[in-house]
């Protein structure tokens, strides 16, 4: 497989796992990480246990796992270790537990709110994910070398969502005042009148709760840490949480 034919197998899977999940990361940083830590695929995690990525496994870890030799830097010393990594079934898969590991950890929180490439793999070298004081660097390096930023200019004008369309909600969904949890539900008194007809529960005093299955229409599309929300003509409900998608295309 030549470096090109890499960059296009991962590249597509990443695309497409970002655009799920509503474009948390920079997929140029997401790409490179993959090329750095395979070394362009030929690597034995990446042969023999679809690891796109070395992410270790802990004992919170129920999937399959990989033993492999790797290196890390501990006060500038550099040490060889033998440790455990998840394994997987597909790259995709892999691609999919790393997005989780990022959207889902408070640590690399910092990395779904960057203006840039550079910023955003900085967060997550700085949340912990990894030892190599040049890893940025060579990042960077990967992403200007091989052009990977057009991955991220296609996707700005790539939107999953789009203000104007109508949506279908695909569980049971609280109408709250504001984007993001720390807003209050609110009653279901607040309601528009087609939003009182699509209540789960249709009395005063109750939270409003609209059924699963309403279609309804976004008027604006709020990024709060990493998820999505949509402002709809009732208040607000979640698009995209945790990496959950609650609404269909």
């Amino acid at each position: 497989m030549t470096n090109n034919d890499f960059i296009k197998l991962v590249g597509n899977a990443v695309s497409y796992e970002n655009k799920k999940r509503g474009y948390p990361l920079f997929s140029s940083v997401v790409i490179a990480q993959a090329i750095l830590e395979t070394g362009w695929g030929k690597s034995t995690m990446m042969m023999k246990a679809n690891a796109v990525f070395g992410i270790k496994a802990t004992e919170n870890w129920k999937g399959k796992v990989f033993n492999a030799k790797t290196w890390e830097v501990i006060d500038e010393k550099v040490y060889n270790i033998q440790d455990c990594f998840r394994a997987y079934n597909s790259i995709q898969e892999s691609i999919s537990d790393y997005f989780d590991l990022i959207t889902k950890t408070d640590r690399y929180r910092k990395a779904l709110i960057t203006n840039n490439a550079r910023e955003c793999i900085q967060a997550i070298k700085n949340g912990g994910y990894a030892t190599d004081p040049l890893y940025v660097d060579k990042i960077m390096s990967i992403i200007n070398g091989y052009n990977l930023a057009e991955y991220d200019k296609k996707e700005e004008h790539e939107a999953l969502y789009q203000i104007g369309k109508n949506y279908k909600l695909k569980d049971n969904m609280f109408v709250r005042c504001g984007a993001g949890t720390e807003f209050h539900i609110k009653d279901f008194r607040e309601l528009t009148e087609d939003g009182k007809k699509n209540a789960l529960f249709q009395e005063v005093g109750k939270k409003a709760v609209l059924k699963k299955g309403t279609i309804v229409t976004c008027l604006d599309i709020i990024n709060e840490k990493g998820n999505l929300w949509f402002r709809i003509p009732s208040g607000y409900v979640a698009c995209l949480h945790n990496g959950e998608v609650f609404i269909d295309e």
